[in-house]
Parts: C-alpha cells; sequence; structure tokens
C-alpha cells in the first residue's frame, strides 16, 4: 500500500524550447536561490486555498513488472481528507483515518496522528512542507514549454542518506504556480508519478465528506480498530 499512499508522480514528456540549467547545485549539497522563490510562490498559493479538490493519474513503474496506471481524486480540507482510487478509498476527519480496503473487504481504522509525519502520505501541501523544513537540497533544473503550457522543474535530493528516495521531481506551471506533475525516483528503480488533472479549489464540503459510515458496508467487510 506504500506505493499507493506515497501520490508521486509523472514520466519525463518531451520539451519544446527547453533550457536545461546544469545539476552542479545538487552535486554541490546547495540549494538554488531561483528555485527557492518558484517554491515560495507556489507553497503561498497552495496556503491561500481553504480546500482542494484534485483529479489525479498515477502512473507506478516497478522493475520487471508491467506499468500501471490508475485515476483517483484527493479532497482536502486542511488536515482532513478523502482519497478515491480503484482499489482503496482512505477518510481522514482530523482525528481518525478509516482505510477501506475494496479488493480485501477490509477497513482498518487508526489514529489521525500516527500518519501525519510520514513519508508514505504526500499530497501537495505536505510536498511544500517538506521543501520548507528543510529535508532536500532543490535546484532549478528545467524552464520548457509543454504544448501551449509553460512549465519549471524543480529537482530534490533528500539530505537523508538512508531515504528510499534517490531523487523527486516537481513540474510547477509557470502561469498559475500550480503543480502540474509529481515524480518520485526510488532507490530500488521505481519510479511513481502523479499527474493533476484538475484542479478545485475552495469548494465546501460536509464533515462526513471525510469519515467513513462503517454501518453502511456490506457485511462480508471485516472492520479492525488499530487504535490505542
Amino acid at each position: 500500500m506504500k506505493y499507493l499512499l506515497s501520490l508521486i508522480l509523472l514520466s519525463t514528456f518531451g520539451f519544446v524550447n527547453a533550457q536545461d540549467i546544469p545539476e552542479q547545485l545538487l552535486h554541490e549539497d546547495k540549494n538554488d536561490p531561483e528555485a527557492k522563490a518558484i517554491l515560495d510562490k507556489t507553497k503561498m498559493l497552495y496556503e491561500s486555498y481553504k480546500t482542494m479538490e484534485a483529479n489525479f493519474t498515477m502512473e507506478i513503474e516497478i522493475p520487471e513488472e508491467d506499468t500501471e496506471v490508475q485515476k483517483g481524486k484527493l479532497i482536502q480540507d486542511g488536515k482532513k481528507f478523502q482519497l478515491s482510487l480503484p482499489d482503496i478509498q482512505i477518510y481522514n476527519d482530523g482525528s481518525t483515518v478509516w482505510t477501506y480496503m475494496n479488493r480485501n473487504k477490509q477497513v482498518q481504522i487508526s489514529d489521525a496522528e500516527d500518519i501525519e509525519d510520514s513519508e508514505d502520505f504526500l499530497t501537495p501541501n505536505d510536498i511544500l512542507k517538506m521543501y520548507d523544513r528543510g529535508d532536500f537540497y532543490y535546484v532549478l533544473m528545467n524552464v520548457a514549454t509543454e504544448g501551449n503550457t509553460p512549465i519549471q522543474q524543480i529537482e530534490f535530493k533528500p539530505k537523508d542518506s538512508d531515504s528510499e528516495y534517490s531523487k523527486m521531481r516537481l513540474t510547477i506551471n509557470r502561469k498559475n504556480a500550480q503543480i502540474k506533475r509529481i515524480k518520485i525516483f526510488s532507490k530500488d528503480g521505481s519510479r511513481f508519478t502523479l499527474k493533476i488533472n484538475e484542479l478545485k479549489t475552495n469548494k465546501t464540503y460536509a464533515d462526513n465528506a471525510f469519515k467513513l459510515d462503517t454501518k453502511s458496508l456490506p457485511k462480508d467487510v471485516s472492520v479492525e480498530d488499530l487504535r490505542i
């Protein structure tokens, strides 16, 4: 389930009129001031949203396995969120998390605080918080155009040598400062890419959007409460 909760994003597209920027800063373990200015702008934008609803496509590439593509939706309201994918739904109301695994016909209930500091679940806000905490070295690697969309690509390298990720690539729309893609490169050769197809902001959601009513589930679904 780890790859699923990572929500991390899409393979390299063909770049038109690309301006390649040397990787030297990453190898020198320094942060790029130009990249920081872009990230600060994007972080400020996402912090201004009261809520977000993102429709996305996730591509999972694992060595010696067929590439898997899934479509899903993420609704986020502060710390509350609802994540929907073909085989799993996750509801978090800020205090309790319900993980519904359709294929296994199982629900696990846990405390929300157990995942707050986890590297296994990353929303756009979480990714921006990681850069702000200083977990990565980062550099602006590419300024390009995809179709008619001007983009900027920022490459991240984790400071922790024990991290399971070798690098992360963030693609940002230069016109509106929104995140377009995130791609994570794992040290085992796996790659996880998430492309945000549509982003709606500042909608109002009822509290029950972030809760799972286990009583409404089919009778053959088992419910396991992992809270202590």
